[in-house]
This record gives structure tokens, C-alpha cells and sequence, in this order.
């Protein structure tokens, strides 16, 4: 038996080293383990990892859904690097951003007041779509593949309700803008 850096004791028991939380810090408890003179890990710690990296793929997971989706189904015609995936995930994108605006120049101004700048906030939105086209282009070059596996064994039932939603977010955003157009 010896003892990890003042954070943790360390036991030898059935070839793994088992460590007994003294402190919650996960930075603390990192730390620990890499100095541990085993090194490795507990089923604790591997499913703290497991936790945190689900997390991370969470925060991607909206525009990386919609993109493979979308180059599922278009895979035919467009191959791996599906350019109307990512034209759909940026008209996304620009639609939000866009009725985010409108929704709160709209609060501010009145309608007569916004039209004569409407050609150049047109192009100001058709800028920013080609700006989030190559951006979206280069990030989700030759990711397909590594989408594909990660939602691979997705259950059915999950699949058909997330495809209802990712036609939804491409639908609604839309609805909206016509819907504040429309409005007076």
C-alpha cells in the first residue's frame, strides 16, 4: 500500500489500483492518478472520462446530427463531403442568427423604417452564409465517416423521432421569418 500525492490512497488489490476519493477536484484527482505508480485506472474514474466526454460531443451534437443526416440521405449524389449537407447546416445557422435580428430590430424599429436598408442587410445575410458555407465546408470535411460510427446503433425508434426533428429545424426557421415578414 502507498499513498498518491495527499489526495489519495492508493491499494493494490486484484491487479488494479483502486483509488479512494479523498477530494472531488477532478483536476486534483488527474493529477493523482498520473503519479500513481500503478497507472491505472478505476471504473470510476473511467466513467467520470466517459462522462465528460459525452459532454463534449452533446454541445456538437445539434449541427453534426443535421449533417449527417442530411449527407445520409443526399450520400448518393454527393459523396462523403455532401456540400448540400453543409449548405444546409449553414442555411441553418444564418436563418437563426438572421431571425435573432429581425426579432429584435423588429422590437426597436418599426417596419417603414427598416426598409431602406433592406438590400444591404441582404447582403449583409448572403455574406455571412458564404462565410459559414466555408467554415462548415472545412469542419465537416471528411467527417462522414466518423458521424456514421459514433450514431451507427442508434435504436429505430430514436432515429425516426431524431429525423422529424432535424426536418423541424429545417422547417421552422423558416416559418419564422415568414411569419415576422408577414407581421406587421
Amino acid at each position: 500500500m502507498h499513498a498518491c500525492p495527499d489526495i489519495l490512497e492508493t491499494r493494490y488489490r486484484n491487479g488494479e489500483c483502486c483509488l479512494n476519493q479523498q477530494n472531488t477536484n477532478s483536476l486534483l484527482r488527474q493529477s493523482a492518478i498520473k503519479s500513481c505508480w500503478c497507472g491505472r485506472r478505476t471504473q470510476a474514474m473511467k466513467n467520470t472520462n466517459n462522462g465528460e466526454k459525452q459532454k463534449n460531443k452533446m454541445k456538437s451534437f445539434f449541427f453534426d446530427y443535421i449533417y449527417y443526416r442530411v449527407t445520409q440521405a443526399y450520400f448518393k449524389w454527393d459523396g462523403r463531403n455532401s456540400i448540400t449537407a453543409v449548405l444546409a447546416v449553414s442555411m441553418l445557422q444564418v436563418l437563426i442568427i438572421g431571425n435573432i435580428c429581425i426579432f429584435i430590430a423588429r422590437l426597436i424599429w418599426h417596419r417603414h423604417e427598416t426598409v431602406p436598408y433592406a438590400k444591404l442587410i441582404a447582403y449583409i445575410g448572403l455574406t455571412i452564409f458564404f462565410v459559414f458555407v466555408i467554415i462548415n465546408f472545412f469542419k465537416y470535411k471528411n467527417k462522414y465517416h466518423q458521424l456514421k460510427k459514433y450514431w451507427k446503433d442508434e435504436p429505430q425508434d430514436k432515429r425516426k423521432l431524431k429525423g422529424v426533428l432535424v426536418v423541424l429545424s429545417l422547417v421552422i426557421p423558416w416559418m419564422l421569418l415568414i411569419i415576422m415578414g408577414v407581421k406587421k
